[in-house]
């Protein structure tokens, strides 16, 4: 899987992804859960093993990961991507107040926030929290896979 912010990643991620789960022996962490290994049959993606990024400090000259299952890597950045959106849609709505004033009234903001562009890595991930049989919806989501 590619990282949905692929440009904070190095070039050559893949392979050093392939080598962290490698000494992680293609197991979840968290709950230890057997993954699949490369070319094995594709099942599941409850068994898709991801590299997460455990304290969401993606710019520090040394970033600590982990490897977890897919139900782990969605819960474990379900309260990062809540606080992440919060900022999102605060940021919109301030300038939404900023634009018309403190007249506006509520439903000229609710008017104009239908034309918000949706948060961008989030409505795939809905998706793909469907496709897993998970919940969707709230704050349950994650910011990216490897």
């Amino acid at each position: 899987m590619t990282p949905i912010d692929a440009y904070r990643y190095p070039e050559d991620w893949h392979e050093l992804a392939a080598e962290i789960k490698a000494a992680c022996d293609w197991q979840c962490q968290e709950c230890g859960q057997q993954c699949r290994r490369p070319n094995e049959p594709h099942d599941t993606m409850r068994r898709t093993l991801s590299v997460a990024h455990y304290f969401h400090d993606y710019d520090s000259p040394e970033v600590f990961v982990t490897c977890l299952c897919m139900p782990c890597h969605l819960r474990h950045d379900a309260a990062y991507i809540a606080q992440k959106r919060r900022r999102y849609y605060r940021r919109h709505h301030m300038a939404l107040i900023r634009q018309h004033g403190p007249e506006a009234t509520r439903e000229d903001i609710d008017a104009l926030a239908a034309d918000w562009p949706t948060m961008p890595d989030v409505d795939g991930v809905d998706l793909f929290l469907e496709s897993c049989g998970e919940p969707t919806g709230g704050d349950t989501c994650f910011s990216g896979t490897s």
